[in-house]
């Protein structure tokens, strides 16, 4: 099929002149920058603080109260604590980097490998319980498909395959950034 006019490349080169002029969208890092930001907000919201708001609990993280729920008076569970540690180094990677203010765009995909690889740390040992309880992969799949998308791209920063030898300085770019339209319509 053949267009008879010239509409799309008119709507080419309209967006390839905003872009050339930096009239669309927020560079890299002042996205990036934001997107951490409430990434940490949300962490600290969802488990670094207690939704029981009892002020007598010993354990003030979500991940905690699973230790409180499962242990008894000479009884342990590691459970809890294991994964409060894992949370907590997540939570202090991620205001590490916040803290730090990136300046140049080539920092942010050692910034994601590191994070992803830590989530996948954390999947990993949830998928081991689940498995151990029998929970079936349907279910998994369904309920924690961001976990599971997570674990693709940690396995990918961990063995890149030909990326390795065929892929020099690969670019990264989040959605809705002037990076990304740059990457986008080259």
């Amino acid at each position: 099929m053949s267009i008879k006019d010239n509409t799309f490349e008119k709507i080419g080169a309209a967006i390839n002149k905003a872009v050339a002029e930096e009239r669309v969208h927020e560079p890299l890092l002042t996205t990036f920058n934001v997107q951490l930001d409430a990434s940490v907000k949300e962490i600290e919201r969802r488990t670094l603080k207690c939704f029981s708001d009892d002020a007598s609990q010993d354990y003030d993280s979500l991940m905690c109260s699973v230790h409180s729920t499962y242990t008894t008076e000479h009884v342990h569970n590691c459970l809890g604590c294991n994964f409060d540690d894992l949370i907590r180094q997540l939570h202090d990677y991620l205001s590490m980097v916040m803290n730090q203010r990136l300046q140049h765009e080539e920092q942010i995909p050692h910034i994601y490998s590191i994070y992803f690889l830590l989530l996948n740390g954390i999947w990993e040992r949830i998928d081991n319980i689940l498995e151990l309880l029998g929970v079936p992969d349907s279910y998994k799949n369904s309920k924690f498909h961001a976990f599971i998308q997570v674990r693709r791209w940690a396995n990918f920063f961990k063995h890149p395959g030909s990326f390795t030898y065929i892929v020099h300085h690969p670019a990264i770019t989040i959605e809705g950034s002037r990076n990304h339209r740059n990457h986008e319509y080259k």
